[in-house]
């Protein structure tokens, strides 16, 4: 198995709340999954997969909000991207087909 970097975009519940009253904010947060896949189409697709499995439940009280790969940048990297080290630190690799923790992921990506 090889490693990528799956990279995401997303609302946190904070920005969610002040873009919800004010439709001009539109502040991004962005996170990022180490996955150890066969190749980058399945760290992609497992990238999505974790993705959406970690806003549902940050978002677990609010389910308006949904989150889509058609809806925000994503990609998938061989290389880690810059300024993501100390989050991949606390988080680890991730094997294809398993989840990390749920509360390592929120605190390495500060929500």
């Amino acid at each position: 198995m090889k490693k990528y970097y799956y990279s995401f975009g997303y609302h946190s519940p904070s920005a969610w709340d002040v873009m919800k009253a004010d439709p001009e904010f539109d502040f991004e947060s962005c996170g990022v999954f180490e996955i150890e896949a066969e190749s980058s189409s399945a760290a992609k697709l497992w990238g999505e997969e974790l993705a959406k499995w970690y806003i549902e439940k940050l978002f677990a009280e609010n389910l308006a909000y949904v989150w889509s790969p058609k809806n925000y940048g994503c990609s998938v990297e061989e290389n880690l991207p810059s300024g993501w080290e100390s989050a991949i630190g606390l988080l680890g690799g991730i094997r294809y087909r398993n989840y990390p923790d749920f509360y390592k992921v929120k605190n390495a990506f500060n929500d």
